[in-house]
């Protein structure tokens, strides 16, 4: 996974990352900068993944344009 394109845009992820988890969405995977050399320089975000993301959510509303994936669980929608 490459490096996001910049600083702010960096910023905005991690944005959304702490809206998802205000909001009550599931982090399951990722959700920082890494720590290690050499992905430690730059602008990188770890692959990150939340569950338990509703229809309501930022995160699900909003194209993030990053390492993010949210599953959401619309079966329940389906069956009305």
């Amino acid at each position: 996974m490459g490096p996001v394109v910049s600083a702010e845009h960096r910023a905005r992820i991690e944005g959304f990352i702490k809206s998802g988890i205000d909001e009550g969405a599931r982090l399951v995977l990722g959700g920082k900068r890494p720590t290690k050399p050499p992905l430690d320089k730059g602008y990188f975000v770890l692959p990150t993944i939340f569950t338990h993301v509703k229809q309501n959510m930022i995160i699900a509303r909003e194209e993030i344009f990053g390492p993010v994936a949210c599953i959401m669980n619309l079966s329940h929608q389906m069956t009305k």
